[in-house]
């Protein structure tokens, strides 16, 4: 029997870089180095299967992983960050019931998955990536939108997180031939609302 210890493998860096993205009106968080043991959580992405059964999001184009898993230690980060960037929007009680309440979701998509088109994820809240594909795997980003005209790009980087208002149109970009074969796009998905 395997057990997992989540307050060491979601343990935050101490020592993360952050930086905001400014595309008009849009605001992005950018985070980097984000977790303290990022290699623990992919290894562990890798051994859970992923499947196309995605009830609460029916239109989901390629494969997920959802699980319930104690994401309490990644609360302290978010409130700090969306405090800092989203004041006075979400209290940190808030955060810290909704981050309590998280499954550890992953997505899993190939180039032949993509959506070209910008899509928004709800009209209140916030919505979080954290990449998880190693530097030689990454590929483009997401990119955000205003109307369907594309205003800006967060590049992907292995441990990188985003954060982001879920009514901003937004889309996991690849290329046609960048995620083929045996190579997934891997990213684990909060939504803060």
């Amino acid at each position: 029997m395997k057990f997992i210890d989540e307050s060491i493998l979601f343990k935050v860096n101490e020592n993360y870089s952050e930086n905001l993205l400014q595309f008009g009106d849009i605001k992005v968080v950018v985070v980097d180095d984000f977790y303290e043991n990022p290699d623990l959580i992919r290894d562990l992405i890798l051994t859970i299967p992923a499947t196309t059964y995605t009830p609460q999001r029916l239109e989901f184009p390629g494969r997920q992983i959802s699980i319930s898993y104690d994401l309490r230690s990644i609360s302290p980060a978010y409130k700090r960050l969306i405090g800092k960037y989203f004041p006075n929007t979400l209290s940190p009680n808030k955060i810290d019931k909704v981050i309590s309440r998280q499954d550890f979701l992953v997505n899993v998509l190939q180039s032949k998955d993509r959506v070209v088109f910008p899509h928004e994820d709800n009209p209140t809240g916030y919505a979080s990536g954290i990449y998880f594909n190693t530097d030689d795997e990454c590929s483009w980003g997401t990119t955000f939108y205003e109307g369907n005209d594309c205003v800006g790009m967060a590049e992907m980087k292995y441990n990188r997180m985003i954060l982001y208002e879920q009514f901003v149109g937004h889309n996991g970009y690849m290329g046609e031939d960048s995620f083929v074969g045996d190579l997934y796009r891997i990213s684990q998905q909060l939504f803060i609302q």
